[in-house]
């Protein structure tokens, strides 16, 4: 890749980093040193109200055969969630006053609903920056919980003893984690990929992975003090999973920068493992990035026009296209947080990248924890159409 030896620092800030229809997510902390079941107390006393009304519209959304296994979810809790999860969730349901089966039901659908943006990228001298766009389903039975998404989403600090253990963005009523970082270890976040309904064997699935749920492990990774970087890419990998996602992770060394394209059980593809990864010094590839929608990173778009298309595809497509013609035009040696996001023409800043679904954004670096900012998004709907260069050779970035 020509690299320079990284520098001890960066250089960059985040300092009065501001984003377009972006404003600064909320922060609390999560004492790990107190007991399991109050952990949540505080969030669920702010948010009692918010969590309830997104319960409700949980509920548009599940078909009916899923939601009546509540009570069954909520009656053998250990046997889907291990410790400390099941604790923590029954404390929260306790504060809410909402039964527990109908709150871990609502912590596995967001396990469906991360239409996202994820990049990877490295600058000249080996320093690593991981953002990304956290996005909503666009079918208007989400609209509802967008809005009150955006009003009770917050970023947390997992500590014990003073200390930040590791850090991540939820929204109240979910307490795993679909956006994480280990302090000078490595970052992670999760991509949805559609591949065929979360909820067929369910219960089966849960029994016999327990914890398995998308956001559950992204907890146990962080929380992990033997893990780094290798360890988080090995094990997510291969563990079991509720759904199929794309895992991105990034770590402090150049060349510590994966994505996972995961099915339940097991990689998505035999070739590589179905990991793409930022090449190594030494390598011959001069890849300085990687960036992920909801779409498998070795296939190439389909015509984008409104004919005989999918349109989560599609939309799909469009982010993908659109975040990579912004990372080629800043270029590696112009890599910096605020030019990922800053103007409306940046990665995670341009249209339909950044678009009237995206709940939050992050930018977030593991070697240099102070630098992480999330910001809440709030773009209003436009009628005007995105438009997406469409170059012959597609996109380079895609192929593995």
């Amino acid at each position: 890749m020509g690299n320079k030896p990284p520098s001890q620092t960066s250089g960059w800030t985040t300092i009065g980093l501001e984003a377009p229809y972006g404003r600064a997510a909320p922060k609390y902390v999560i004492n790990l040193e107190d007991a399991p079941k109050d952990r949540w107390n505080e969030i669920g006393t702010v948010y009692k109200t918010q969590i309830q009304q997104m319960l409700d519209e949980t509920k548009k959304t599940l078909p009916e055969a899923v939601f009546a296994l509540a009570d069954t979810f909520g009656n053998e809790l250990t046997s889907f969630l291990p410790p400390p999860y099941a604790e923590e969730l029954r404390g929260l349901a306790e504060v809410t006053e909402i039964p527990v089966g109908e709150l871990f039901l609502m912590n596995l659908s967001y396990d469906i609903t991360a239409y996202c943006t994820s990049t990877v990228a490295q600058s000249c001298d080996g320093h690593l920056l991981h953002g990304r766009n956290f996005d909503m389903p666009s079918d208007p039975q989400y609209l509802a919980t967008l809005e009150i998404s955006r009003n009770a989403t917050f970023f947390l600090d997992f500590q014990s003893g003073g200390k930040t253990v590791y850090s991540g963005v939820t929204t109240a009523g979910v307490i795993g984690l679909f956006t994480g970082q280990k302090p000078n270890s490595f970052t992670i976040t999760i991509d949805e990929r559609r591949t065929g309904s979360i909820w067929t064997n369910i219960v089966q699935l849960l029994r016999e992975h327990p914890g398995s749920a998308l956001g559950f492990l992204v907890r146990d990774a962080l929380a992990d003090p033997d893990l780094n970087y290798q360890g988080v890419l090995n094990r997510m990998t291969y563990i079991p999973m509720i759904a199929a996602c794309y895992v991105i992770i990034a770590g402090t060394k150049p060349g510590d920068g994966a994505i996972i394209t995961r099915g339940r059980l097991g990689p998505a593809r035999p070739f590589n493992d179905g990991v793409w990864k930022l090449p190594r010094d030494g390598d011959s590839d001069d890849t300085w990035y990687l960036l992920v929608c909801n779409n498998d990173p070795w296939t190439r778009p389909p015509n984008l026009e409104p004919e005989g298309n999918e349109d989560l595809t599609k939309d799909s497509y469009k982010r993908q296209l659109t975040g990579n013609e912004a990372m080629k035009a800043m270029g590696q040696e112009n890599l910096s947080p605020q030019n990922l996001i800053k103007t409306d023409s940046d990665a995670l800043s341009k249209s339909p990248v950044l678009n009237p679904h995206t709940l939050y954004s992050i930018i977030m670096t593991a070697a240099e924890p102070n630098l992480i900012k999330s910001w809440i998004r709030d773009k209003p709907a436009t009628q005007e159409s995105d438009t997406v260069t469409q170059e012959s050779d597609t996109v380079t970035q895609e192929s593995t």
